[in-house]
């Protein structure tokens, strides 16, 4: 089972942090309980997967709502749920090739249709993605084309649609020591240019829309290891706002703690504990005034595999949403059973069971 750490921890912006981050706590307060099927999460496993089965367990009764299938490489080839199926294909690369998803739609009079969705990808000698085709019923919706410098960088990323016409065209600039330092989208003149680095890190980010004025500006600072110590947001339009967050790391080197300030801030600050093992043991979130609003604890067997996760979202003092994941495994190490329940008490009863099978070696 994968473990997690904020070691490598790598925060591309503030406000995709802020966003992905808030949004990610609407969703979990909205669904309750995730399953490990539609959250696209690539699993690691210590053995050779074979198959995923997923049960809702309701009034005493378990039905088996999904099944993910794996090949001996641990790819996964086919998953099947109540919304339909999806079928994965690769290359002798271990590229992906194709995903096809099988689907059953409804119609504003109940009126069932079956729809594919499909997305096949075509690679260079190198490995390297040069073509993605999406598909809805046979049907191409829209293309994406990627070219490459001679020193294998991306270079140019154009996006066709359904007639074929170009909508998007990103270009991409290198400096000598091939780092990126601009992007620019040709059909609409949306320009980013990074202009400045330390320590191979990137320092300024500006970004222009359609022209020389600024519409948004990131400043980062690094300490004398390359961890990111702060990080700034300007924002030009619609209006001039600013955010900031500074970075705090522990003695083992752990990002501990990011604060957040500036206007119309949802999130102030995260916190994150370790136990001596370097694993992670607690996050906790807090939103305005210092309320905590999210909070996950992660226990460990001697063997340092993860035996149950605790997830809280506290968005009111009456509405708590409570989700306990308790993970068992075999003398391999490799998770055989998963539960989810919708309360932390020992006699609580679980709400969706996955078992887990493995190829003999």
């Amino acid at each position: 089972m994968q473990k997690k750490t904020k070691k490598a921890m790598n925060h591309s912006n503030l406000l995709l942090r802020l966003t992905t981050l808030f949004l990610s706590l609407l969703l979990y307060a909205n669904q309750a309980q995730a399953s490990c099927f539609v959250t696209g999460e690539k699993k690691k496993f210590n053995g050779k997967v074979n198959n995923i089965y997923e049960y809702d367990v309701r009034d005493g009764d378990t039905i088996l709502v999904g099944i993910e299938n794996y090949d001996r490489s641990k790819k996964l080839i086919k998953s099947s749920d109540r919304h339909g199926v999806s079928y994965y294909k690769y290359d002798s690369q271990n590229n992906e090739t194709e995903i096809m998803d099988i689907t059953i739609d409804h119609d504003e009079i109940f009126e069932t249709s079956i729809c594919t969705r499909s997305q096949t990808y075509r690679y260079d000698k190198k490995g390297r993605i040069i073509e993605k085709i999406s598909k809805y019923n046979d049907s191409i919706t829209s293309k994406e084309v990627f070219k490459y410098t001679k020193k294998g960088k991306i270079k140019k990323h154009t996006y066709y649609d359904a007639n074929d016409s170009i909508c998007h065209q990103l270009v991409f600039q290198y400096d000598k020591k091939r780092f990126m330092i601009k992007k620019s989208d040709l059909c609409s003149g949306y320009t980013t240019k990074w202009e400045a680095k330390k320590h191979g890190k990137l320092t300024d980010t500006l970004v222009y829309d359609d022209g020389p004025t600024i519409s948004r500006k990131w400043i980062m600072q690094y300490d004398e290891n390359s961890r990111r110590i702060s990080e700034e947001v300007f924002e030009n339009k619609p209006k001039e706002e600013k955010w900031k967050c500074t970075y705090t790391y522990d003695e083992s080197g752990n990002l501990a703690e990011l604060n957040y300030s500036g206007e119309n801030i949802m999130i102030t600050k995260e916190c994150y504990s370790f136990d001596d093992k370097q694993h992670q043991t607690e996050e906790k979130v807090f939103g305005k005034n210092g309320t905590l609003i999210y909070k996950t604890n992660w226990k460990y067997d001697e063997r340092n595999n993860l035996i149950e996760k605790n997830q809280y979202s506290y968005w009111s003092k009456d509405k708590i949403y409570i989700e306990r994941i308790r993970y068992e495994y075999d003398e391999e190490d490799n998770v055989t059973k998963e539960e989810v329940f919708n309360d932390e008490s020992d006699s609580a009863s679980c709400t969706t069971l996955y078992y887990y099978e493995y190829y003999d070696e």
